[in-house]
């Protein structure tokens, strides 16, 4: 057994071994270089976040978004907004070259559109999205791709009760009566749209909420379809 004052000794020449030295703890308050490899990662990552969300370039200047950085990282330092204003040009030449050599081996192509405008009501805008199938030499995903197109059948039997209610206001109306008559929460059925790719799962999830009631529905009116046991576990673990 070693003596206690030995002990105590190794134990802070340990904590010392370890302290950081001044040159260490003015390196990680020095800011990072222009031309530094994390700098410019910062720098695409600061357009990234500006394209995909469609934030104005002077968010780097705002306040919160500055203390943030800087409660994250002291070293980071960022570029003005005329900067990065500059550099999403060099950004979206190289994803059109990307997206161009995608498409290129693409012996058709379909396009979808949406039209909408912004949240001040004074722009309108346009999207087109290219579609095109690729070859694909691997049977696993080919096998996956159909078994998602076997539950398809599900989602246009589920589409067609959720129009039943929607197009009829008798139908909506006795389903609120059966509702309120056994106690069940007073709810619509929602409608799946194909240009919101959520829809379907936002019209499962609300059948699957009044599940009783359409079951009760079904028993006294006439419906243009039904979801069997089966669907509705599956539905349940979606």
């Amino acid at each position: 057994m070693r003596p206690l004052k030995k002990v105590a000794a190794s134990k802070s020449s340990a904590i010392l071994s370890y302290q950081p030295t001044m040159a260490d703890m003015l390196k990680k308050k020095q800011k990072w270089l222009p031309d530094s490899p994390q700098s410019k990662e910062l720098d695409r990552k600061v357009l990234e976040m500006i394209a995909m969300r469609n934030y104005p370039f002077s968010i780097v200047h705002e306040g919160g978004f500055l203390c943030l950085v800087q409660y994250l990282n002291a070293q980071v330092n960022l570029k003005s907004h005329k900067l990065y204003r500059d550099k999403l040009h060099s950004t979206y030449d190289a994803v059109v070259r990307k997206v161009m050599d995608l498409i290129s081996t693409a012996e058709h192509l379909s396009f979808t559109t949406d039209i909408w405008t912004n949240k001040a009501k004074t722009e309108s805008l346009i999207s087109l999205t290219a579609h095109y199938i690729d070859f694909v030499s691997k049977t696993t995903p080919k096998i996956i791709l159909a078994a998602k197109h076997m539950e398809c059948y599900r989602s246009a039997l589920a589409r067609k009760i959720a129009g039943h209610f929607a197009r009829s206001e008798q139908a909506r109306r006795r389903l609120k009566e059966i509702q309120q008559h056994h106690g069940f929460r007073i709810l619509q059925t929602v409608q799946s749209v194909p240009t919101r790719w959520n829809s379907v799962n936002s019209m499962l999830e609300r059948l699957l909420e009044q599940k009783d009631a359409l079951a009760l529905y079904e028993a006294r009116y006439d419906m243009p379809a039904s979801l069997s046991a089966n669907h509705w576990k599956i539905a349940e673990s979606v």
